[in-house]
């Protein structure tokens, strides 16, 4: 059963009062007050882990397991996603209370109504789990994605991301249970492209651990992409090498500027 961790925020907003019965305008005095912030606290059984990400980008930020808790996915923080160059220490709860906060308005605005609303919206996003905190995240997914103008100038790329990017089309998108799906289409697009160097070298990057967890449908849910990148990605595979492809590139940027 869970229970509910408090976090407590020293906050300075401004309260308005009329001076004087005779007064028409408020005048505001700037206080310091207490605001609680309630956040889940559960254990690790409680949010088992449903994802476990072994591509290069998760690694780097030692975010290697996505856990699911109450239908919703969560990441674990460490001290980089809160200070540059923070390390990868795990978060606990004392230091989100002490260093933490939303964006506020300046001056008068910023009323404590407000500065409560902004912080129970802030926290809303996280948990604690065995004490530490994790951030809600979405849901790993996997992306095929080129650079360059193909011919090993640039080159094809398998990837591990957690939301759509709204220039890539939703072919190049596989959900977590199919990975050899996107390996193969990886392959398929680095074999068209010409980039020779990268066929061979994709592999599954995702291990589902709850297959409940998996529900994105990137067929349906996601759109075509940018036009204009399709038609570059176009020229790419169809040119016999990459200097063609980047000469018919500045062609259809010349004709697109002139539109």
């Amino acid at each position: 059963m869970n229970k509910h961790t408090i976090i407590i925020k020293n906050v300075s907003y401004y309260c308005a009062y009329i001076p004087s019965a005779r007064s028409q305008k408020f005048s505001f005095d700037e206080v310091r007050g207490e605001i609680k912030v309630s956040i889940p606290s559960v254990s690790s059984e409680e949010a088992p882990i449903a994802f476990r990400l072994s591509d290069y980008s998760h690694t780097e930020k030692g975010k290697t397991e996505i856990r699911w808790y109450d239908g919703k996915l969560y990441s674990r923080c460490v001290m980089d996603d809160f200070v540059s160059r923070g390390g990868k220490e795990s978060v606990k709860p004392e230091y989100m209370a002490e260093n933490c906060r939303p964006s506020l308005p300046y001056g008068h605005n910023r009323s404590r109504e407000i500065c409560v609303k902004r912080y129970r919206s802030y926290y809303q996003d996280y948990i604690l789990v065995d004490g530490y905190v994790w951030r809600r995240c979405g849901e790993p997914r996997y992306v095929v994605n080129t650079f360059g103008l193909g011919h090993n100038h640039g080159g094809t790329g398998l990837f591990v991301e957690e939301y759509y990017n709204q220039n890539i089309p939703a072919s190049n998108y596989f959900s977590a249970l199919d990975g050899d799906a996107a390996v193969a289409y990886a392959n398929k697009v680095a074999e068209r492209r010409g980039d020779t160097e990268s066929m061979g070298r994709f592999e599954k990057m995702i291990e589902v651990l709850i297959p409940e967890a998996v529900t994105i449908r990137p067929e349906t849910e996601h759109g075509e992409g940018d036009a204009f990148i399709n038609k570059i990605n176009r020229i790419a595979e169809a040119a016999p090498d990459s200097t063609t492809a980047g000469l018919l590139a500045l062609m259809a940027t010349a004709q697109e500027i002139g539109k």
